[in-house]
Order: C-alpha cells, then structure tokens, then sequence
C-alpha cells in the first residue's frame, strides 16, 4: 500500500532535470535494505558541472512496490514509490561511504505529468551524453553461479588480448575491402580481435548439444546464454542510452563488465557455436537478447564511423523497430528520437497527451515531408484485424500510417528506404505535402494504372525463413496451370517469375543478372545443387533464394490496364476490384481500396 507521505514533485523550468544524490549506507551492512536519497533541481548545464552518472535498465514488472526516502531540507522525509527491478539496482549502486549522483528517469521525471514527461524525453539525449558515465543494469542473474563461470571467461579473454603489432599487420587490405571507413585501423583491430577471440573461445565453450562438449564448456556456454536472456537487451529505450554515451559499464547482479566485453564475449562464443553445432542452437536463437545486442553495437559503429553510408530515420526505424519493445506504444517512436542528430531529423516532437494513432501518424507525415517521398508508405502492411490475429492492432491508425508495434514476421516490403532498387514508377516526380484538414486523411497526387481481376490461388505463407521463400517458389507450376494460356500473350514465364522476384527487388542486382531459363533450372534442381556444391549454381541458388524472400506473405495477381493484362505482387490481403496507382513521391505502385464514403481509397 503506497503512504501518503509521497514525495511532491514542483515543476520543472525548460532545460532543467533532476538528480537523485543517493546516499552511503547507514549501517555499513551492505545487506541493510532501507534507502534515501536527496532529490536536486538544477539546469543541465549546472548538473554537467556537478557530474552524475545516468541509469539504462527496465523497469520490470509495473507494480510499484519498493520505499525509496526522500529527505528535504529542514529534515523532513518523504517517500518515492519505485519497482522492484529499479529497487534492485539501487542496492548495488549505494556506496559504503560517500553519496552518488544519478540521474535515472523513474525518479527523475514526474511520471504523472504528461508535459513535463514529453520535455523531458527531448532532453535525455543530452543527459545521457553529458553524464561522466552510463551504468547498464542488466538486472540479477538467474543463477548466481553464472557470475563466477563469466567472470573465468572474460579473464580468459582480457588475457588474450593481441598486441597493437599483432592487429597493425594487414591494414592495407583492409583498406581495400572497406574503402570508405575513415578509421581503418580500429576497423581492422576489432576485425582481427574477433578472428582471435573466436579460434581461442573455441577451447573453452561448447553448446551442450555437441558430442564434444565436457561439463565444463557446456556451464560456459549456459552462463552466456543466460545473460544475452536478460529483458535490458530488447529495450527500445537503450538504443539512444547506449549509441549517445561517452563511456558505458555493466552491472550484473554485483558482478561488474566492461561494455566492450559484453561485444567480444557474446561474438566469440556465437561463432563457436556456429561451427560447432550451428544455428539452431545460436544464441541468435536461443536468447531473446543477443539478435538486438547484434543490432546495437552494428548502430554504434554506423555512428562511430562517418564514412559509412548515411541512413536516415525512417530507414533506422524500419532496421531496428521489430527487434526491440517497449511497454508503451508510443515510446516506438518517442524512444529514438534523440539519435535525428546524426540522422534525417523528422520534426515531430514528443508529447504523450497524443495516443498511439496519433502518434504513428504525425511521424508518417513528418517522414513525407521531410524527404518529398512517399516512401513511409511501402512499410505499411495493413492495419486490419483480419490481417494477422497476433498483431498488435491501434484504434482509428490511418491505412497509410505504419504500425511500428507490429512485427512484420517475415513480411519484406517491396524497397526499403537507402537500399539500392531500380524502381521509378512515379518517374522522379516528388511529392507535394499539402495537409488535408480532416485527421486521418492523406492528400496524393497520382494516377489509376489498373484494375485487380484475379488473385492467383497459391499465397505465400509468413515463415521467416530462405528455404521457406525457396519453397513458395516452387508453386511456380501450380500458380501458372492456373493460368489460361489465352489470357497472357506474352513471355509467360519470364513475365510471371520477374514478377515474383520483384525482378530481383530484395538483391542488389537490378534487373535479374541471370536468364530466366537459368533461374528455372536453379528452381528444380534445388536439392540436386545443395548436394553436388556445384560452385557456379550454388551461387546463383543463394541469389535465388535471397531474391524470393520477397514472396513471403504475398500474392500475385492479374489486373487489366491500357497496355492489356499484366502481372503484379501484393500483400496477401489483396481482392479483385482493388485499384493499382502510381503515387507522386514513390518509386513503386500502390494498390488502393475505395472505402464506404466514397470519399477516398485506403491503402
């Protein structure tokens, strides 16, 4: 049951923050589970002066359960309310002797006050940047006996350090390889130290599965695994926590970790288990931390190095918003908002008065307007019920608003925004933004191309999988005996496979690089080819098999226009009557439903 002797926040002035002082044990009893803080107000400019150390965690479970007091000036006491995940934490943060400076969000920003919440979240880039460091909670291990397993690992590693003239050899071929990195020497270090870790790693950790495997290697590999689970990996927030900070350390449980380890540790025992059992057993796999942990140190490169290719927002969003959650649905958008420094800066700002559809919605139009495009658009897989029953649906989304909570489970859009594609339906011409007046509705300028006949009978399921691609490619006969051979005049089936691979729209090689005879035998011949490793085709079967992952959950259909019938590829949620259009802004068709009002079509 929460006091009543709570702690009242006051308002904050613009560029102010709080800080928590937190204070030394009473006791000095390092068991002693009571705490207090003193809470100070200042401008950011004078908490950089002061120094403070920031807080990335997860909040856990939302129950506020745990007493943290509050003491103020003239002695008086109060109480803040936390959870138990951020009660933990603090526990280990406590000195023995002096007081420490924190700024973490959960205390620092009056959670109850929707404006002060929306200013604050402008300001956290700079908090977390200007703070002396960030410390990363990852939480109390699921079995204290894995502190003292990692801790025997990374001493391992520490010890096997190459030497600066061990790394220094071989630069220049580096330099060939990655001609636009800036830094090639720590490029080639990491590199080299990667190789290392993984040839020396390979003695000491073993997945349980390989026959190989002692008691030992297999407790190794269990211990990694189970930090890679911890929940902080997947959290959207720490994305900006960890790419904007100078210097970042680990706690795990009382266990303290370089952050750089965390790299080395987690890619050398991947890679182990890589060669050793495969991927079914990767920490990829089995971990729901090590896929986004991937992720993120791949974002802190891109932004370490300002030779690499430049992405913007809307691209960034799309890399990384499946693989990381938040437990607010806004906070999809909200949470990567400080990093369009280094990015295309969308103008929408933080403001939690707005709900999710809003929200969704004005990054939408703040994405058009800032590129001319009409790119957003072609992240958009459809926001009906119908669609998916494990979507997450949002109330009254506009259909040309993507739905940034919804994992897209192997659906691959037709372009992605910086990925290079050949596709110029709108002919370079740009988009206008012109705001409509009515919520929810999008002005386009465009043209009616085609109308949807027929939907070929065979759909391409969601497997998130190349073979499963593969696979749905191989309905090819089927699809095309369901074709009257008088109703296509054409080059049947070069026609209706270029349109199945989107003419090789998911590869970097525009248009198909191969015949479509040779890509036919590829097709039949699959299982003959993994087998005989002929070097030649077994290259062209990956082609094709990355080529086709743009099948999945989609399907091809036929729809007559000014030039006769042609082929075309949709969402798997496409009708006949549906309309095919060339939008101003996008680089490829669209197909649009008219709605009930007659006022308008939906994407």
């Amino acid at each position: 049951m929460i006091s009543s002797n709570k702690y009242t926040y006051k308002p904050l002035e613009r560029y102010q923050i709080r800080l928590l002082e937190l204070q030394p044990l009473l006791t000095g009893n390092a068991d002693e589970k009571e705490m207090s803080g003193m809470i100070l107000t200042l401008s950011l400019d004078e908490a950089v002066a002061l120094g403070y150390q920031a807080l990335s965690y997860t909040w856990g479970p939302p129950k506020i359960s745990e007493k943290l007091e509050i003491q103020r000036n003239g002695g008086q006491r109060s109480n803040i309310y936390i959870t138990k995940q951020l009660h933990s934490a603090l526990l280990h943060l406590r000195r023995r002797s002096d007081s420490r400076r924190l700024w973490i969000d959960q205390i620092c920003i009056n959670q109850n006050d929707i404006q002060e919440r929306g200013a604050q979240v402008q300001l956290m880039r700079d908090v977390y940047q200007k703070a002396i460091s960030t410390i990363v909670w990852l939480g109390e291990p699921k079995d204290a006996d894995d502190l003292p397993v990692l801790a025997d690992l990374i001493s391992l590693l520490q010890s096997n350090t190459l030497s600066e003239e061990e790394i220094g050899a071989g630069v220049p071929a580096v330099k060939e390889q990655y001609p636009r990195m800036r830094d090639v020497p720590k490029l080639h270090r990491q590199k080299v130290q990667e190789d290392h870790d993984k040839s020396f790693m390979g003695e000491h950790v073993r997945a349980g599965t390989d026959p190989e495997c002692t008691p030992i290697q297999a407790r190794r590999h269990l211990a990694v695994a189970r930090l890679f689970d911890q929940p902080w990996f997947t959290r959207a927030w720490v994305v900006q926590e960890v790419l904007v900070s100078r210097n970042l350390g680990v706690l795990y449980g009382p266990m303290s970790i370089p952050f750089d380890m965390l790299d080395r540790l987690g890619s050398a025992v991947q890679h182990v288990i890589l060669d050793t059992v495969g991927w079914p057993h990767a920490l990829h796999i089995k971990t729901r931390g090590y896929h986004a942990f991937s992720k993120l140190t791949h974002a802190n490169r891109l932004f370490e190095h300002d030779g690499c290719p430049a992405k913007n927002f809307l691209s960034f969003l799309f890399d990384i918003q499946e693989t990381f959650t938040s437990t607010d649905s806004r906070d999809k958008i909200f949470a990567f908002l400080g990093l369009k420094r280094n990015l295309e800066p969308p103008v929408v700002l933080p403001d939690y008065s707005k709900n999710a559809a809003e929200v969704f919605a004005d990054a939408a139009i703040s994405f058009i307007q800032a590129s001319s495009t009409l790119d957003v658009l072609g992240l958009v897989e459809g926001n009906e019920k119908w669609l998916c029953k494990c979507q997450n649906q949002i109330p009254n989304l506009p259909s040309w608003a993507p739905n940034w909570t919804q994992k897209f489970h192997g659906v691959r859009p037709f372009y992605f925004v910086d990925f290079p594609n050949q596709f110029r339906s709108c002919r370079g011409y740009k988009h206008e933004y012109v705001d409509s007046g009515v919520p929810g509705r999008l002005l386009v300028k465009g043209k009616q191309v085609a109308s949807i006949q027929s939907i070929f009978p065979v759909s391409f399921d969601g497997k998130n999988s190349y073979f499963g691609g593969l696979r749905n490619l191989l309905q090819l006969g089927k699809i095309m005996a369901s074709i009257p051979e008088s109703s296509y005049t054409g080059d049947l089936k070069s026609a209706l496979l270029r349109t199945l691979l989107a003419d090789g729209g998911f590869g970097h090689e525009q248009p198909l690089s191969f015949s479509i005879e040779q890509i036919l035998d590829v097709i039949d011949r699959e299982e003959f080819l993994k087998a005989s490793r002929i070097v030649d085709a077994d290259d062209l079967l990956k082609k094709v098999r990355g080529w086709s992952l743009i099948l999945q959950r989609k399907r091809c259909f036929m729809a007559d226009g000014a030039g006769g019938l042609t082929f075309g590829l949709g969402f798997f949620y496409i009708m006949p009557g549906d309309v095919v259009c060339i939008l101003y802004g996008s680089s490829v068709p669209f197909v649009l439903r008219p709605v009930e009002s007659k006022i308008g079509e939906r994407l």
